[in-house]
């Protein structure tokens, strides 16, 4: 598979890794509100490269203990890639992968075993004002049944031909309560298309962005960047 990363400057061709404690590529990172996973690089793979830096490489699950690992790359027909999603917060805000289109999600209160602050009362019973699902009383708290669904953009994991390895977390300030966001390390299968919403101060930089694998090439920019309209057939209607 190829290998990418992207922030908020673009798409960059392969990724780095560090050899202390052990070969690996870090997502997200150490501190105080942060989370750093290390996603681990063979050793042999590691040692066999000229540099710390891999552009192309495949993923097993070993039969030892199930660790997903990274090693060279088995199949160089296979046309999946493999992204380090980074993209940067803005200054005090967030970012946040989605698929590209609204669609019915889990509701996220389901499983809430006291769903106090999203209830409403109708007919004698309560609901969840997310989704409008009955709650059930039980020992004076009102409980969401593990079903209902909202409108809105799905997670990355509920999305068609993504694989998330790995998830970690980067923040702002020396608590980390300033802002911050998710890093995550994917595969993509060709066709997918992925939307990213940052919030906080972004200096004129437009909030939404796409990012789109189409089995060869990884682009990423606002909708028309990506998908730009001048290409579109030359048919319709005369105005």
């Amino acid at each position: 598979m190829k290998i990418f990363k992207v922030t908020k400057h673009g798409v960059f061709e392969g990724v780095g890794f560090v050899t202390d404690p052990y070969p690996h590529i870090p997502i997200g990172e150490e501190g105080r509100g942060r989370r750093l996973v290390r996603f681990p690089l063979a050793a042999r793979f590691a040692e066999s490269l000229e540099s710390t830096r891999i552009e192309r490489a495949s993923i097993i699950k070993t039969r030892q203990k199930g660790t997903l690992l990274m090693v060279e790359e088995k199949d160089p027909a296979d046309r999946r890639a493999l992204v380090h999603l980074a993209v940067e917060a803005g200054f005090r805000g967030g970012a946040e992968w989605t698929g590209p289109k609204q669609t019915d999600v889990p509701c996220p209160y389901q499983g809430d075993p006291n769903c106090l602050s999203v209830r409403w009362e109708k007919d004698g019973g309560q609901y969840c004002r997310e989704c409008g699902t009955r709650l059930i009383y039980e020992n004076f708290m009102h409980f969401h049944p593990k079903e209902g669904t909202v409108v809105d953009f799905p997670e990355l994991d509920y999305v068609p031909g993504v694989t998330v390895l790995a998830m970690g977390w980067r923040a702002q300030g020396d608590a980390g309560r300033m802002g911050g966001h998710p890093e995550y390390l994917v595969i993509l299968q060709p066709g997918t298309l992925l939307r990213v919403r940052r919030t906080g101060r972004l200096y004129g930089a437009p909030p939404v962005k796409y990012l789109h694998w189409d089995g060869e090439t990884l682009q990423f920019g606002t909708y028309d960047e990506v998908f730009p309209p001048s290409y579109e057939p030359e048919e319709g209607e005369l105005v």
